[in-house]
């Protein structure tokens, strides 16, 4: 931490993976501050260095998080300002209140996680990881029980055909804002899409929408050959979105055109060599009512046109100014039409970069959130 006191000291928590991801947003994070009044540090759950700056920042997925709730609750009159910045998915507001109940239980296994990985660690070390995680699933579904019969009734697509692994992480981060918000160490919660920010108004949870922002390790277009006609980047092992890529990828190649699929991590010059050598980034997202806002920086910064299965309200962003957003059966002609146009796939391409680069930048966001009225008063 600096000794510059004109500057206000910040803690920014990070989750510790996957780490190549959080590894490069907390260079990004501590860049986008450098020149600015606020001197940054990166820390991860727990860290109790976080409870000697002003204000502590939590950015990412809240079930990364489960040393700091007891740090923080225990040190509410001796703390920092804390706001959480979420950017991982909530369930969708159709969520019922009955799904909700169900939901609740998987605080008794995260509850039971974390007493295990304290005491027993040796032990569970013994285990192979694969066991551990069909114990983990089957443990899981179990407290689920119930729950596919109130999707059904209630008529709620969204969560019906989803994985248990999904559906966990999705009611596990529902469980976590409900107890940490009712404990009262959170000051103030921020989401980076307008699903979120509806679900958790239903929920009674106040929070403001500020998205997040582009920076240039994100992702730049580095002049290559657009030789690939369409590129897929992300993981495919389980979820809703092989049987899409797949369906996408066999019309297209009835076309002509060629689908390239790159499987599980990829990141830093790898992801942008590609991604500046692909006409199309295609977005099948693993929760279609959620935008996944980092992909879409990514791809635009490196020039490539996001085809997107459509993922709910995208603000910021403009369906056909910024990116191109469809259902699941339309994706195929959708994705020609822009392979085969060069004219209209560069025009939305550089509306996108004029957005990213002018407006929706990491600093204007990062200053965006650490300005707040309601925290710059007591910041």
């Amino acid at each position: 931490m600096t000794n510059d006191t004109s500057k206000r000291t910040v803690s920014i928590a990070l989750p510790a993976t996957p780490v190549n991801l959080y590894k490069e947003i907390g260079e990004m994070f501590l860049d986008a501050l450098s020149d600015s009044k606020y001197s940054a540090t990166i820390v991860q759950d727990g860290d109790r260095s976080a409870l000697d700056s002003e204000l502590l920042l939590l950015v990412g997925d809240c079930q990364a998080f489960q040393e700091y709730p007891a740090l923080l609750a225990e040190n509410k009159y001796n703390r920092p300002i804390t706001i959480f910045w979420l950017l991982d998915t909530l369930p969708p507001v159709s969520f019922t209140p009955k799904a909700a109940e169900i939901g609740s239980r998987l605080g008794l296994y995260n509850k039971s996680l974390k007493f295990a990985r304290t005491n027993f660690k040796p032990l569970i070390s013994t285990i192979p990881i694969g066991l551990r995680r069909k114990l983990g699933v089957a443990a899981c579904a179990t407290l689920m029980a119930g729950l596919d019969e109130e999707l059904e009734s209630t008529s709620q697509s969204e969560l019906k055909d989803l994985d248990t692994t999904s559906r966990y992480e999705l009611l596990g981060r529902y469980e976590w804002m409900r107890t940490n918000h009712a404990e009262g160490w959170i000051d103030h919660m921020i989401a980076n899409t307008r699903s979120k920010i509806d679900f958790l108004h239903k929920m009674d949870i106040p929070a403001s929408f500020i998205p997040f922002g582009y920076h240039k390790s994100m992702g730049q277009d580095m002049g290559l050959e657009r030789d690939i006609d369409v590129l897929f980047l992300g993981e495919l092992a389980y979820g809703r979105r092989k049987p899409i890529v797949e369906h996408v990828r066999d019309s297209l190649k009835e076309r002509g055109i060629e689908l390239t699929i790159e499987s599980g991590n990829c990141y830093g010059d790898r992801r942008n060599e590609l991604l500046s050598r692909a006409k199309i980034s295609l977005n099948v997202p693993r929760f279609n009512w959620d935008i996944p806002t980092i992909r879409l920086f990514m791809s635009i910064g490196c020039g490539s046109l996001v085809v997107s299965e459509h993922a709910g309200d995208s603000t910021p962003f403009v369906s056909g100014e910024h990116f191109v957003q469809a259902p699941a059966q339309d994706l195929p002609d959708i994705i020609e039409h822009y392979v085969r146009s060069d004219e209209d796939r560069n025009r939305v391409t550089s509306n996108a970069r004029d957005l990213v680069f002018n407006q929706l930048t990491l600093q204007r966001a990062l200053i965006s959130v650490l300005n707040m009225p309601n925290i710059r008063k007591n910041f």
